[in-house]
């Protein structure tokens, strides 16, 4: 018996592309797309994967879920995290991005739909359905695993770039910040810390720059240290020099260009 085309699309497919893009996407395309994608398809995946086990609490799995979504998604989670690691050597891996709760709109068409979810399961073959409970419990554990990380804490106390623009346009641009207020409380720092995912070689970087304003028209950045660098889940190491290239041909080159699309890869300013 073959899996009727509506579990194809509502419970397969989702569950499908969670695993392409955690395991491939992220790696291979990193940034804004790829990000939102894994936070709207797990969740997703996540409240059908309980609903098939209570079947008449879908409000209570969408609200229990967002409530865990959300600490999940502040910091209040890393002792969470740390604990596992320590005590039973287990890696999870999540980045701390407020942005990302609009994920759980997916929870509307959830309560709005769940009697007809539970529908396909009770209409499909008993063996596609615990051959999705079975895969999406692996794939709850694979795509939060940790990704290889290194902290080489490099120091780069000499590359100074002298920019041609204001500390605010590079700011603007390299940090994709369009909020004018906020923009405004960060033209008066000097030290910040990047999150960089160059889409050339799959990595992502931690950084931290100083920006001081030489004029009104005139920046200086001083690269301070590349803090850590992930691998995601193909190691990969670089060299200093490697990447003193890949930050120049990226930050340094959206700065003087003020030039989102160029660069090779996406920036993201840690507040």
């Amino acid at each position: 018996m073959k899996p009727s085309i509506k579990f194809l699309i509502f419970i397969f497919l989702p569950l499908a592309a969670l695993l392409l893009n955690d395991l491939y996407l992220k790696q291979a395309f990193p940034g804004h797309i790829s990000g939102k994608l894994s936070d709207v398809v797990g969740l997703w995946t996540w409240v059908v994967f309980f609903l098939y086990f209570f079947s008449n609490k879908a409000r209570h799995i969408a609200v229990f879920s967002s409530l865990i979504f959300i600490w999940w998604k502040s910091p209040f989670s890393q002792g969470f995290i740390s604990f596992l690691t320590d005590q039973f050597g287990i890696n999870l891996h999540r980045s701390i991005d407020y942005s990302d709760i609009w994920a759980l709109a997916v929870f509307v068409p959830f309560i709005l739909y769940n009697q007809q979810i539970l529908t396909i399961f009770k209409s499909n073959n008993l063996v596609f359905n615990r051959a999705f409970l079975l895969v999406s419990t692996f794939a709850f554990f694979a795509t939060s695993s940790s990704p290889y990380s290194v902290s080489p804490r490099w120091s780069f106390k000499d590359q100074k770039f002298d920019i041609k623009n204001s500390k605010r346009d590079i700011l603007k641009v390299t940090g994709y910040i369009k909020n004018e207020k906020l923009l405004d409380s960060l033209v008066r720092k000097n030290f910040f810390e990047l999150e960089y995912y160059n889409k050339s070689n799959s990595l992502k970087y931690t950084v931290t720059i100083i920006l001081d304003s030489i004029d009104i028209k005139r920046t200086q950045i001083n690269l301070s240290y590349l803090l850590s660098y992930d691998f995601g889940r193909k190691k990969r190491e670089i060299s200093k020099e490697k990447f003193l290239k890949i930050f120049t041909d990226g930050y340094i080159k959206q700065a003087s260009t003020l030039d989102s699309t160029l660069g090779s890869g996406y920036y993201r300013v840690q507040l």
